[in-house]
């Protein structure tokens, strides 16, 4: 076994090792905008597999940025990395021979400004094949992108993804949540005060906050923005299935969604309306108030029980206690997997707006295919509306 360190030229070495390659090439790396190795790369796809995988960020996403669908064009495997838990790695794989890793992006930052570093291994065998795994494990919650231009239409790329507000909130939040996992409740609420007593306008009545700082309960579930104006509290929410289909339960059916304090778990407000409910970015549903269940899918149909929280009567639709038929609607579209996004409003006069939990029906909180979002801060990263 070889390694070798590398702390000056370290773009000349990237491009050495990776003209050599003759099998195949696997790329996670956090930030690339140099188009020398870039284009190298474009060139290499035409006669091996090569992968990549980078953030979905404005780094990446820039004016004078790489141009991501020429390298899916000529054959490579393109991936962008999950938004809500960026892919923070910087390493290559070169025909299960070499690994080049380090703190070096593949940008023009790091080549001319930052003091950066490289290692090479070379006949690392062992280490190669664990680096080999992460990225595979990376990749098995991703989907190769075949059209950049089509999926940023439905995943924009996020705006300063590790600026203070944004990382440096959240890394303390995340050593809070440690902190009181490992019973250290008072020290953790010490910080949370410091933090929150610094929030820029965290004393307004009506607030907006961009970056939301919340404990994610199942992969594809977001909460993406919120929005507090006159006691209403309006919450953006997102989601992705590739089920073939899914529920939303209006705000008065017995799943509908609840916020509740996370202090005080029998503080609870239900939602008062849902807006806005598109499928794939197109408008589906402009509002709804009353009893509904709506069923989205491919057919447009569901045949079947499902965990409705209702009783079913023989024909196997949901009923009340008195009989009655809950109403249900049924929309077709046009694949098994898409997105959906949807405003959750709730009225909010009296409730603390400190930290709540996001609940799809009350008593569902560890089921899996429930839509919620834990720990929501409603403190922290506020915007004068």
């Amino acid at each position: 076994m070889e390694i070798k360190e590398h702390f000056e030229n370290i773009r000349q070495v990237v491009l050495d090792n990776l003209k050599e390659s003759k099998k195949e090439i696997l790329i996670a790396m956090a930030w690339f905008t140099n188009h020398d190795i870039f284009e190298l790369l474009v060139e290499k796809a035409k006669v091996i597999p090569i992968q990549l995988i980078v953030i979905n960020d404005d780094i990446n996403n820039r004016l004078d940025g790489l141009d991501f669908q020429k390298f899916i064009n000529n054959g490579g495997k393109f991936y962008f990395g999950m938004q809500e838990n960026p892919m923070h790695n910087k390493f290559c794989i070169i025909d299960e021979k070499v690994l080049i890793t380090g703190s070096y992006n593949y940008t023009y930052l790091a080549e001319t400004i930052n003091s950066e570093n490289i290692l090479v291994f070379k006949g690392a065998s062992d280490i190669i094949e664990n680096y080999k795994k992460e990225f595979f494990k990376i990749t098995s919650n991703l989907n190769p992108i075949e059209s950049v231009e089509e999926y940023l239409k439905i995943c924009p790329y996020q705006k300063d993804t590790f600026s203070y507000k944004n990382y440096g909130i959240r890394d303390i939040y995340a050593h809070t949540q440690l902190l009181k996992a490992s019973g250290f409740v008072e020290e953790a609420n010490v910080i949370l005060k410091e933090v929150e007593k610094k929030s820029e306008f965290s004393t307004e009545k009506n607030f907006q906050i961009k970056d939301v700082i919340y404990r994610q309960w199942k992969q594809d579930y977001y909460t993406d923005k919120i929005q507090v104006l006159n006691n209403k509290l309006i919450l953006f929410y997102r989601t992705f299935t590739d089920s073939g289909g899914c529920w939303v339960h209006g705000p008065k059916t017995n799943h509908a969604w609840t916020l509740r304090s996370a202090n005080d778990k029998n503080l609870t407000r239900k939602a008062v309306r849902i807006t806005n409910i598109k499928i794939d970015g197109q408008k589906i549903i402009t509002s709804t108030d009353a009893e509904e269940i709506f069923y989205f899918s491919k057919e447009g149909k569901y045949e079947g029980t499902t965990d409705l929280g209702y009783k079913l009567n023989e024909q196997k639709q949901p009923i009340k206690d008195d009989g009655q038929i809950v109403p249900m609607k049924f929309f077709k579209v046009s694949n098994d997997k898409f997105e959906l996004t949807c405003e959750i409003h709730f009225e909010v006069e009296g409730f603390p707006l400190e930290t709540v939990d996001l609940i799809e029906g009350l008593g569902t909180d560890e089921k899996d295919n429930h839509w919620h979002c834990f720990d929501i801060n409603l403190k922290l990263n506020r915007e004068k509306l």
